[in-house]
């Protein structure tokens, strides 16, 4: 048994928890060079992200969770407006 991190809502027995990132932070990786079997190899680092915050979520809130954003709706063309008069 647990609550939902979500919804807080007590989940039964024998029901996954889904773990759901809700909060993300950036993060540099510095370079590192190491020697590897007598090789040197040299790692450059970068950019990413890593996980900040997660919670055990129940299914339905994991999958609104991880689901992606809907899509906007598409603007509709405005019709031609036709130079002859009647």
């Amino acid at each position: 048994m647990f609550r939902c991190g979500i919804c807080k809502q007590l989940v039964d027995y024998g029901l996954p928890a889904i773990p759901v990132v809700v909060e993300r932070r950036d993060k540099t990786y510095p370079s590192r060079t190491y020697v590897l079997r007598g090789t040197s190899i040299v790692d450059p680092g970068g950019v990413g992200w890593e996980i900040a915050r997660e919670v055990a979520a129940c299914a339905p809130c994991a999958t609104r969770a991880n689901a992606p954003p809907d899509p906007e709706p598409p603007v509709p063309e405005p019709e031609p407006v036709s130079d002859a008069l009647h």
